[in-house]
């Protein structure tokens, strides 16, 4: 079996297409749509967990979604948000998940999230069962601190504010920080 993805966006292919061993085309619509949210601007595609994730990279949407891989059948079924954005009152989105591209896993309990726009990789904690995750912590990237140059970023989803020194910031001074991981 080989999924192969496409650009996608409101004029593209937003689905992922399935080929069997010769070559033939099985279906193209692999993947269920997710109760929340829609496919678009597929990318990285990784089995892990026993679960298919895929990065569901249009800025709208950003999200890696988990699907239950079929024991019969051709459709991955049953999507979860592994993780997704967190909206902001400075900017258009809170974590550093925006526009997502790559996945790696580092472990069954740990992955790595590369965005597109951002310059960012986020390190992601994974639950037991692969179907939540939640941002490591760390700093924001370079791009991010432009785009809110107060370093205003506000935790979700409980509000409160979190101070804390950026080690990669230039000016090395305290910034208020969400629970995320940035390389940039």
């Amino acid at each position: 079996m080989l999924l192969v993805t496409f650009h996608g966006g409101p004029s593209g292919i937003n689905n992922a297409y399935l080929y069997d061993k010769q070559g033939k085309l099985v279906t193209n619509e692999a993947l269920e749509d997710p109760k929340h949210g829609k496919l678009s601007e597929l990318r990285a595609m990784v089995l892990a967990n026993n679960l298919l994730y895929v990065a569901n990279g249009a800025k709208s949407q950003s999200t890696v979604l988990a699907y239950e891989v079929p024991h019969s059948g051709t459709t991955f079924t049953h999507p979860k948000t592994l993780i997704g954005p967190t909206p902001s009152e400075k900017g258009p989105f809170e974590t550093s998940i925006a526009h997502p591209f790559g996945i790696a896993f580092q472990s069954a309990t740990s992955c790595y999230i590369s965005n597109q726009d951002t310059n960012v990789v986020s390190l992601v904690g994974v639950s037991a069962d692969g179907l939540s995750g939640s941002l490591g912590k760390g700093c924001q990237s370079a791009y991010l601190n432009k785009l809110l140059p107060m370093g205003l970023f506000w935790t979700a989803p409980s509000w409160r504010r979190r101070s804390a020194a950026c080690p990669t910031s230039a000016s090395r001074r305290r910034r208020w920080t969400t629970s995320t991981a940035g390389l940039g």
